[in-house]
């Protein structure tokens, strides 16, 4: 996912929650800073790196699964390759573990009937490029999760005088990292875990009394751009980023 995603989305949490086992991060930046796409990317293949010298590993990045089949004591996988010059790879192996992940896809444009729109993707559109940097047209954010948050917070960044309109459905909650994961010397002793946070919220929930679980944690966990939204995908937004996104938005519509 981090090959393929938008430029400019940064980790939700501080960059040492973010690895493979407890492998560190290098570098010296401070506890809670928020590691960037390339730098995620360089970290994942410092991950890989230790592991290749602890285990043995024969990486086929070229290529993609298709199946595979029991015969007697061994599993047979069946993988394609990426590229049109590669030719068909087969394993025999003791155990196959399928990590596929969250398989995330890349969003495409919003097909639209109107030719006075132009409908652009995060995923295959530079929004911080030429193209925008010399244009003057208000500018519609569609969606708002994480990606929605993200692009407004960075467009109305290096766009101040642009005027951008967020269309959000019926909302989305984020935890308020300021809260999950303080910063300074007040992560030692401020705030809430996460473990902490999740205890009290399934402590609540009888089974039938979803609607008070949500008013609650709605009320003491989280931040959103309304104050009844409804959707909660555990995504982390500071106080600062809001307050970016609501001071500098011409108008937030709801679905």
């Amino acid at each position: 996912m981090w090959g393929s995603t938008y430029s400019y989305v940064r980790l939700h949490q501080p960059h040492p929650m973010f690895t493979a086992g407890n492998i560190p991060w290098t570098g010296n930046h401070d506890p809670s800073y928020l590691a960037t796409r390339s730098e995620v990317l360089d970290h994942l293949q410092h991950c890989f790196e230790v592991c290749r010298q602890r285990v043995s590993l024969d990486a086929r990045f070229a290529y993609a699964y298709r199946g595979h089949k029991y015969l007697a004591d061994e599993v047979v996988v069946d993988c394609v390759p990426v590229r049109s010059d590669g030719a068909p790879l087969r394993i025999r192996t003791k155990r196959l573990v399928k990590a596929f992940g969250f398989d995330v896809q890349v969003n495409d444009p919003l097909p639209l009937s109107s030719k006075s729109v132009r409908s652009v993707s995060p995923n295959h559109f530079d929004l911080l490029g030429e193209e925008m940097r010399s244009s003057t047209t208000p500018i519609y954010v569609i969606g708002a999760g994480k990606t929605g948050m993200d692009t407004a917070h960075d467009l109305l960044t290096h766009y101040p005088n642009r005027p951008v309109t967020l269309v959000i459905g019926t909302g989305m909650l984020f935890f308020d990292r300021d809260q999950q994961f303080p910063r300074g010397l007040q992560r030692w002793y401020a705030g809430k875990t996460p473990l902490e946070t999740f205890l009290d919220i399934a402590k609540r929930f009888d089974g039938r009394n979803e609607a008070e679980v949500l008013a609650h944690l709605r009320k003491h966990y989280t931040l959103s751009l309304v104050p009844d939204a409804r959707h909660f995908m555990y995504g982390l937004l500071s106080r600062d980023e809001l307050a970016t996104i609501t001071r500098g938005a011409r108008a937030i519509l709801k679905d």
